[in-house]
């Protein structure tokens, strides 16, 4: 689990989340079209997200679950990353 995070909102469409030393990713878009993106710029939902919320909800309930991760914060990308990558492929099907 990830022991802290935070999420910022920056502006219409655009959100940060970090942990204590980093951002773990970030979200932008408008409704129908909401991505999620890490730092390094390579999308990771290429149809998006319904909405923030929806992108948000799906992120943070990764972020909480005590078998996600381990005990510190430096599995967070590697974990939201697959799990991203499970959610395209649902979506596509």
């Amino acid at each position: 689990m990830t022991k802290y995070f935070s999420i910022n909102y920056r502006n219409p469409g655009h959100w940060d989340v970090w942990n204590k030393k980093h951002r773990i990713c970030k979200i932008r878009g408008k409704p129908e079209n909401v991505c999620v993106y890490q730092d390094y710029g390579i999308i990771k939902s290429k149809e998006g997200f319904k909405n923030i919320a929806e992108a948000l909800t799906y992120i943070t309930s990764h972020l909480m679950k005590a078998e996600s991760l381990q005990s510190d914060d430096s599995h967070a990308e590697e974990m939201i990353q697959d799990q991203l990558d499970k959610y395209e492929k649902v979506r596509m099907k």
